[in-house]
């Protein structure tokens, strides 16, 4: 829906969640899982019109966030534990960026300086937020 009022307009035609606009608006990140059921992954879709592309695979869509930078995102199967990752715009590359306690986090959320990473772990019956610092 425009910002200024009006008729919503739909964008994905195949499913979508967990949705961010790109720094430079030019595309909409989402995740959703594939047709055949396989995992939730992370998509893109030009805001403009075009074709969906695989970005990530492998991501729930609680487990990431997107930046000026890339997409920081959580690998639940990384070793030895699951770790928070940066897919980066400029190189294409994904460098990891903290190693995590369980229980599994998700709801990660990057400071705008890229400075701290927030992420909630639940602990049965209560949950916390937790703080990764100092992490390049």
């Amino acid at each position: 829906m425009p910002a200024q009022g009006g008729e919503a307009i739909q964008l994905t035609r195949n499913g979508g969640a967990a949705s961010f606009e790109s720094p430079d608006g030019a595309y909409l990140y989402f995740a959703k899982r594939t047709p055949d059921g396989g995992p939730p992954s992370i998509w893109r879709m030009p805001l403009r019109g075009g074709e969906e592309e695989r970005v990530l695979e492998k991501v729930g869509s609680g487990d990431w966030t997107l930046t000026d930078r890339g997409v920081y995102y959580v690998n639940r199967e990384a070793q030895p534990g699951p770790t928070i990752e940066l897919f980066d715009f400029a190189t294409g590359e994904v460098s990891p960026v903290a190693v995590l306690e369980i229980p599994l986090p998700f709801l990660i959320s990057v400071s705008p300086d890229e400075q701290r990473i927030l992420y909630v772990r639940f602990e049965e019956p209560e949950s916390d937020i937790m703080v990764v610092e100092n992490f390049r």
